[in-house]
């Protein structure tokens, strides 16, 4: 893991000046933790990573966000050494480091419009896929894992491990239809709350682009509906009417929002595509 005194070794490797400070972290989440880099020349983001990171696919989600950034979707730049590499070793720790934006606490609150048109101009930065989704997004958990974590739960005598427990036949006949994956294009494929923040500017900013990869963007646009359109709403909130039932109706203003946001607009196709060519994603 890093430490402050790796500060002045990724300033180095970046090229970003000198009287580095390194403090933190400053924010951690499943895969990694993230230090603020201070130098003379501004501040920046530095990921550093729990687990093993495949140089090529670094390379490659990299590139990708190049594309989309360059379509105008409001996202940290990518960073990257003083001989062009995006993953960097510091310390025997592999390092990103990426612009710094601020940003305010995870709120599932956003105005949907908003978030919609994010992700409308994300998924009209086209990057087409040529391998299949992962199937971490999309094969079924199975009978025996649903059944271990509900003993899991049970042991740890967790309040909802009953609540689950009888929601397992549903979740495992759900299970019976799913299909494979089909990935169309490159996606963030990881759009929640934590990663769609609002700034202090009273914009919003996509953050945590290391697991895009082949999906789909109608997948993508079920899981913000999910996050941001599904009636959590607090003090001073626009009220939403709830999911309408009537066939063929949109649920609630959320959904409508990022509908309407979403409709077909000409794809943004940029030179970042040809560096993603060859290049397989992480699975």
């Amino acid at each position: 893991m890093l430490t402050p005194a790796s500060g002045p070794g990724i300033a180095a490797a970046f090229g970003l000046g000198g009287s580095a400070v390194l403090t933190g972290p400053v924010a951690r989440g499943e895969q990694g933790q993230v230090w603020r880099l201070e130098t003379e020349r501004g501040r920046y983001a530095v990921k550093d990573v729990f687990d093993e990171v495949d140089a090529a696919a670094a390379t490659a989600d990299a590139a990708y966000q190049d594309v989309v950034r360059a379509a105008g979707v409001p996202m940290p730049a990518v960073l990257r050494s003083t001989d062009d590499r995006v993953l960097v070793e510091v310390d025997g720790q592999p390092v990103r480091v990426y612009a710094w934006v601020d940003v305010l606490p995870r709120d599932r609150r956003l105005d949907p419009a908003v978030v919609g048109r994010v992700v409308a101009q994300v998924h009209r930065a086209v990057v087409p896929a040529d391998e299949p989704m992962s199937g971490w997004y999309a094969d079924p958990v199975g009978a025996d894992r649903w059944h271990d974590l509900v003993g899991r739960l049970r042991r740890g005598r967790a309040p909802f491990a009953d609540d689950l427990a009888s929601l397992v036949p549903q979740i495992l006949a759900v299970e019976e239809v799913l299909e494979p994956g089909r990935a169309t294009q490159w996606c963030h494929l990881d759009l929640w709350a934590d990663n769609v923040v609002a700034t202090p500017s009273s914009g919003v900013v996509v953050l945590d682009w290391e697991n895009s990869g082949p999906g789909s963007p109608s997948h993508e646009l079920a899981a913000v509906l999910v996050e941001f359109g599904d009636g959590e709403r607090g003090p001073g909130a626009r009220p939403l009417r709830g999911v309408r039932r009537r066939r063929g109706a949109w649920p609630d203003h959320a959904a409508r929002g990022l509908h309407r946001a979403r409709r077909p607009a000409r794809p943004h196709r940029g030179a970042g595509v040809r560096a993603l060519a060859g290049l397989d994603h992480r699975g």
